[in-house]
């Protein structure tokens, strides 16, 4: 595929077109999120439907996408590691990558839990940042709720189990060979100082 010309990529309205279609692209390919799937350097773009990559390697591919078969140029992956990491929680309907449902569903919470996130900047673009797990951008990127508690506990089966809480407001438990639990803490909004948007990623 042809590259734009340099005015045509260099227009801030045409950029914001062009890193639409390449979310477009993305989610038509149907592309499974996996956690440990970090492989980025494919030598054919796109890489074949149905394969498996993590947030950071969708980055990628969506800042390559737009620049070796788009034109674009001087897209930034920018990224987000918090502590004891966040959840997004899930709009009804949405799946990542527009194929693969929640981590965590349960009647009281339907989630995906990141240790660390990526989204990707076009500082030529109207400055705004791109999500391509969930194939949104600027005021659409959803956003997430900090941990405000990790500890390890175990069951009565001698189990070790991971419990954390987000936002004061979610207690997650979760094990292996054991199923994941929700409480819900409360029933009022999330303190700010816990919500997780695009101003978070650098």
């Amino acid at each position: 595929m042809s590259s734009p010309s340099s005015a045509l990529t260099g227009d801030p309205a045409s950029r914001v077109t062009i890193m639409g279609e390449v979310l477009a692209l993305i989610t038509s390919q149907r592309y499974r999120y996996v956690l440990t799937k970090g492989f980025s350097g494919w030598t054919e773009l796109p890489p074949p439907p149905g394969t498996e990559i993590n947030c950071q390697a969708a980055a990628t591919l969506a800042k390559r996408l737009a620049e070796e078969t788009r034109g674009l140029n001087d897209l930034k992956v920018i990224g987000f590691s918090p502590k004891d990491g966040f959840i997004v929680i899930a709009s009804p309907g949405v799946s990542a990558l527009g194929t693969t449902p929640p981590e965590i569903n349960t009647p009281q919470l339907k989630c995906w839990e990141f240790g660390n996130h990526y989204r990707v900047q076009d500082p030529h673009g109207m400055n705004k940042i791109y999500d391509p797990i969930f194939g949104t951008s600027g005021s659409w990127n959803p956003t997430g709720i900090l941990a405000s508690s990790e500890t390890k506990a175990v069951n009565q089966n001698g189990k070790f189990l991971m419990v954390s809480e987000y936002g004061e407001k979610y207690r997650v438990t979760r094990g292996v060979g054991t199923p994941t639990t929700v409480e819900v803490l409360k029933q009022t909004p999330v303190d700010p100082k816990y919500i997780v948007d695009d101003s978070k990623f650098k």
